[in-house]
């Protein structure tokens, strides 16, 4: 448990958190985007790639600022991982695509999957580093 709260595993445990994020974001993009959305509709798609820039940005800040041991980079893996990952992976099952989610299949499954495991990874591992700093 020692090893789950150091620099080291926030970093690790959010980058893989991070790029889970961004398997899940293509997969959505080429999958689930255009049941939702019509193909010209230019405003909303701009607006769904700012959404998707902003939470890269944010989550490469937090992995940088994690790295350079800074307590606002683990606040950072925590939040984003919590509500982009677990809570939003949860959401889906629950109200989008339940289990088993024949969207891409099995793509869309293993990714919503591993993004609650890694969610709650990283942010098990972000939360017992912010817990030792107390």
């Amino acid at each position: 448990m020692r090893y789950l709260g150091s620099w080291r595993a926030v970093l690790s445990a959010g980058t893989l958190a991070f790029l889970v994020f961004l398997a899940r974001g293509w997969l959505d993009w080429r999958f689930v985007y255009g049941e939702f959305t019509a193909d010209d509709d230019i405003a909303t798609t701009f607006i769904t790639i700012l959404f998707y820039t902003a939470v890269c940005a944010a989550w490469l800040w937090a992995l940088v600022a994690t790295g350079r041991e800074r307590r606002g980079g683990a606040i950072g893996v925590l939040v984003l991982s919590l509500l982009l990952l677990v809570v939003g992976g949860i959401a889906t099952f629950a109200a989008l695509c339940p289990s088993p989610c024949g969207t891409a299949w099995p793509l869309m499954e293993a990714t919503n999957w591993l993004g609650i495991v890694a969610g709650v990874v990283a942010a098990a591992s972000a939360g017992g580093r912010l817990a030792a700093e107390t």
